[in-house]
């Protein structure tokens, strides 16, 4: 897959690139990790795209990719694109006017370990997660590559970190039988 530029993503039969809900697309990995990596937070694509519809989904899945090559599923997000500048309205696509939006995935807590690399699918549809649209089905995804046109951001943290993390924002709930409850 090229690393800059455009590609495009379509595939109305579902026989496509998603490793797990066969619903068309694309995907890409990153290189063998060289130490294990721990991943935290929300991870959250930012993205440029046309489609050539006024509607349609787009479906982020995170992989590990284990050196055998298995894709196995951690996180996934789903944006409908009518939605693509904000949840509260919406508004039809321009169809073939490039647009940009964030798809944000599940908070998540992983470990990739050496070895392993970070896999990415985009998708129409996760059927599992979502209600496709109808007025999208068979829709024509192009999609800029390279940092102005997608970029996943995820947080890293360092051996150990996690656990300190976890530790320095754990609050100790009062008991129930103290009647006060507060936050700080």
């Amino acid at each position: 897959m090229p690393s800059a530029g455009v590609v495009t993503m379509s595939d109305p039969q579902g026989k496509g690139y998603d490793p797990v809900a066969k619903t068309g697309g694309i995907g890409f990995t990153t290189g063998a990790f060289a130490r294990d990596i721990n991943i935290t937070g929300l991870p959250m694509l930012d993205i440029t795209l046309s489609i050539d519809r006024p509607a349609a989904n787009l479906a982020v899945t995170l992989y590990d990719v284990l050196p055998n090559g298995t894709w196995i599923e951690w996180d996934h997000g789903t944006r409908n694109l009518v939605h693509r500048e904000s949840r509260e309205s919406g508004s039809p696509v321009v169809p073939g006017v490039s647009f940009h939006t964030t798809v944000n995935l599940y908070p998540t807590q992983t470990r990739l370990e050496a070895g392993h690399k970070l896999g990415i699918a985009l998708s129409p549809e996760l059927p599992a997660w979502m209600e496709p649209q109808p007025v999208g089905a068979g829709a024509t995804y192009t999609i800029a590559l390279g940092e102005q046109g997608a970029v996943l951001h995820v947080l890293t943290l360092a051996d150990g970190s996690a656990q300190a993390l976890r530790a320095a924002t754990t609050a100790t709930m009062p008991s129930a039988s103290s009647g006060v409850l507060g936050f700080i």
